[in-house]
């Protein structure tokens, strides 16, 4: 018994006090540092050489959009969903709606759908109909479903 009671102390004697004290911790993390001195410039290098491995410099890795759509001799499904004016249509009904949603909260008084105003109706029906169309069309663009 006295033999493990001396090497308790010896123990703690070595860390400073008991286990899992500061003393300890910091010769631990003194190893720890000592193994991970590296440069700043040896990451960034071996970094740019890991990201820019492809042929003329490309990224390996980088997201291209055009992998995902079909061409656009393929499907005009494709043509449609990268064109600038279906994307600015789309982020225009996109507030439009935000702000028919306020407008809406606040002047439709109807506990049902089709007891609403005609032109709540209509404004419903044409904002489903668009982003379903709006689905479809990114759907069918895809490559690979």
């Amino acid at each position: 018994m006295e033999r493990k009671n001396s090497k308790e102390m010896d123990d703690k004697k070595k860390t400073g006090g008991h286990r899992g004290s500061a003393g300890a911790d910091h010769s631990v993390f003194a190893e720890i540092q000592k193994l991970r001195k590296v440069s700043i410039e040896e990451e960034l290098a071996k970094n740019k050489n890991i990201n820019t491995g492809g042929p003329e410099g490309e990224e390996y890795g980088a997201d291209n959009p055009d992998d995902y759509w079909k061409s656009d001799d393929e499907s005009r499904c494709a043509w449609l969903a990268r064109n600038q004016t279906f994307e600015i249509i789309t982020l225009a009904i996109i507030s439009f709606n935000a702000m028919w949603m306020g407008f809406d909260a606040d002047t439709n008084d109807a506990e049902a759908f089709h007891e609403a105003d005609i032109h709540f109706i209509i404004v419903e029906n044409f904002l489903c109909t668009f982003y379903t169309f709006e689905l479809i069309i990114r759907f069918v663009a895809f490559r690979y479903k």
